[in-house]
């Protein structure tokens, strides 16, 4: 007999708690309440209790994964595609110039 709350500790689902108020006599009826959320209004649930989860805990964001876009927001990537442009068009920018220009 008395006033029990129900508190269902999980990891991986958030549950409502439930009040139970178990009756003095042994045949007297066990009511119910439900609180989704600290605050909100009580709602009565049927005894024997089926408790489903309110929503799943996601505890840890997932990692940004790499993108061109992202690749291409960073300053560094500038620099290392315009040094990778000067090893790779002055040399041929060389080739096609005259013999009397290299000279020069």
């Amino acid at each position: 007999p008395g006033v029990y709350l129900l508190d269902v500790l999980s990891d991986e689902a958030m549950f409502s708690q439930v009040k139970i108020n178990l009756p003095t006599d042994p045949e007297g009826k066990v009511r119910c309440l439900e609180y989704r959320y600290p605050g909100a209004p009580k709602q009565p649930i049927s005894y024997p209790l089926d408790l489903v989860a309110q929503r799943n805990i996601q505890y840890f964001e997932p990692r940004p994964t790499i993108t061109l876009g992202s690749f291409m927001k960073n300053p560094m990537s500038y620099m290392m595609l315009f040094t990778l442009f000067v090893i790779i068009a002055f040399p041929k920018m060389m080739d096609s110039m005259d013999p009397e220009q290299m000279k020069e």
